[in-house]
């Protein structure tokens, strides 16, 4: 199978369209067509975090606790009722889920319309506590 570039080019270039925004911006620009399209929907979120691997993750990474110590990252999604990716944070592994809520909740990417219905917040039983409680509501 015939290759565009040289695979140290194609990773240059990922890390430079990162460093630029690029995949951010093609984020949001589709978000803006769906909420548009009103194809969102706000009426049920879900939000949750997974650990991975990152052995070259950079600054973002912690120690996975799940995985000897290793440098890993956190994943903090929020998702539409349909499964659709409203909000990230990436954080290192050793960071409690419930620690990123607000940053993920304060980093959705559109706006809610006003027109929108009361949203159910899906979350798991690792989210407990007064703060969160507080945040939420």
């Amino acid at each position: 199978m015939p290759r565009a570039c040289a695979h140290s080019s194609a990773h240059r270039r990922f890390r430079e369209w990162t460093d630029a925004g690029v995949f951010e911006r093609f984020w949001h620009e589709g978000l803006l067509v769906c909420e548009a399209l009103e194809k969102i929907d706000w009426g049920w979120l879900a939000l949750d975090g997974t650990m991975t691997k990152a052995p070259l993750g950079g600054e973002q990474i912690g120690p996975n606790p799940a995985d000897r110590g290793k440098g890993g990252v956190k994943r903090s999604l929020l998702t539409d009722g349909h499964g659709l990716p409203l909000a990230m944070v990436i954080d290192g592994a050793h960071r409690h889920d419930r620690m990123l809520l607000e940053q993920t909740l304060s980093r959705i990417v559109v706006d809610k319309p006003a027109t929108a219905p009361c949203s159910w917040l899906c979350l798991d039983p690792r989210y407990v506590g007064r703060r969160v409680y507080d945040h939420v509501w």
